[in-house]
């Protein structure tokens, strides 16, 4: 439970602000299908599937050049 509010509250916040974005999408790319709903198939977790490709999209690319990370390293 307390790996899925982590994942679902504090991460999707982490992911807005900017800060440690990449660090902050992996636990969100695992917990929602795999501890949360692990007997869903891709017809149940359309939801699911549709985060997983948002945030594994965006902790590909990284968080840009707005987020706090960019200028905290300035």
């Amino acid at each position: 439970m307390y790996c899925a509010l982590f994942a679902e509250i504090l991460c999707p916040l982490l992911v807005a602000a900017g800060l440690l974005t990449r660090l902050a999408c992996l636990p969100l790319l695992g917990v929602s299908m795999l501890l949360v709903h692990p007997d869903w198939s891709i017809a149940d977790g359309q939801f699911g599937w549709l985060l997983i490709i948002v945030f594994g999209t965006i902790a590909i690319s990284g968080a840009g050049r707005y987020s706090l990370d960019a200028r905290l390293r300035r």
